[in-house]
Order: C-alpha cells, then sequence, then structure tokens
C-alpha cells in the first residue's frame, strides 16, 4: 500500500505579479510645434514630456523620462535635423 504526502494532494497558492498598467497621454500640435506628456502609473511611475519645434526643412525635438520615485531624470535624448532639395541631415545626442 502506498501513502501519499496530504500535503500534495492541498491545492497551492499561486503568487502571480500585479500589473497595474495606465497611461494617462495628452498632446498639442501646432503648425510648427508639437508638444507631448504621458503619464505611467506603474509599480515605478514615470513622467515622459516630448517637445519639437521646426519648418520642412529645419528641426529641433528633444525628448526626457523622469522617473517619479528616484527624482531624477533617466534618459534626455535631443536632435536636430535639416532637409533641402539636394541633402538630409540630422544629430541625435
Amino acid at each position: 500500500m502506498h501513502l501519499q504526502n496530504k500535503s500534495s494532494l492541498l491545492p497551492q497558492k499561486q503568487n502571480y505579479p500585479f500589473l497595474f498598467l495606465f497611461q494617462l497621454q495628452a498632446q498639442y500640435l501646432h503648425k510648427y510645434a508639437a508638444l507631448a506628456t504621458s503619464f505611467s502609473l506603474h509599480y515605478t511611475p514615470k513622467i515622459q514630456l516630448s517637445a519639437s519645434v521646426g519648418t520642412s526643412s529645419l528641426a529641433f525635438g528633444i525628448q526626457t523620462k523622469y522617473e517619479i520615485a528616484a527624482r531624477q531624470f533617466r534618459e534626455i535624448d535631443a536632435g536636430f535635423s535639416m532637409t533641402k532639395p539636394n541633402y538630409d541631415a540630422s544629430i541625435t545626442m
């Protein structure tokens, strides 16, 4: 006669990570400018800001992420673009 361990017959409790993903976004578009922001409610909330200004031949843009829990900027990107009929040039930092 084979006896099983009683603990193997009891239901096991499973722990699943609680992921609360919610993102609030706002955008403003103009003929020569754009501004966008997003706020994510996650276990580490972040604010993302981006802006660009320019025309069809010359443009500048910047994007940054701010981590609220750490109270610091985690990422800053900037770019510059120039477009002419004979060439396209861009710099991203």
